[in-house]
């Protein structure tokens, strides 16, 4: 449940210029205080969407997802032709906006914080490189939820939904 740290001397031995960022990352707490709306904020969750849907599960955990959050399958994010590579920008910003997702500007003018999440906190990498690459984001508003549906879901006291279709 704590927001993993890399191992003292790491960031050293990994190469110069590299540090780990504490903000960039977040713990189920604040995943749950987007979730209870006392800040603000969207969950993006990666997973397939049966996963999302809670039609299958994996990490041995409940079937489901975080509830209100929007569902953007990573692999929508990469090339048919070779998924090694992102799609093009504008395809990028377009199935990130299908999901739901808010694109604009929060009341206050600010930029509005996405939680990427996904199964365990890989994936949902692919959004966070999306965000920035294609949708213009910063980094510091778009978080990566490193714990994901396998701490969420194997939670009995944080809620989960099933079988919630996407627009």
């Amino acid at each position: 449940g704590e927001v993993a740290r890399p191992p003292r001397g790491a960031e050293e031995e990994a190469g110069a210029g590299l540090r780990f960022r504490e903000e960039l990352v977040c713990d189920w707490r604040r995943v749950l205080r987007v979730v209870q709306g006392s800040e603000e904020g969207t969950v993006i969750d990666t997973r397939s969407a049966s996963s999302f849907a809670g039609l299958k599960s994996r990490y041995g955990t409940a079937a489901g997802h975080i509830p209100a959050s929007l569902n953007v399958p990573y692999r929508s994010l990469l090339s048919p032709q070779d998924a090694s590579y992102l799609l093009p920008s504008r395809a990028l910003r377009d199935a990130v906006a299908a999901s739901g997702a808010p694109m604009a500007p929060t009341r206050e003018g600010g930029e509005p914080l996405w939680v990427a999440s996904c199964g365990s906190g890989v994936s949902a990498c692919v959004l966070a490189l999306a965000a920035v690459h294609a949708c213009g984001r910063t980094l510091e508003r778009t978080v990566l939820y490193d714990g994901s549906w396998a701490e969420w879901g194997a939670r009995p006291d944080l809620p989960r939904e099933r079988f919630k279709s996407q627009p």
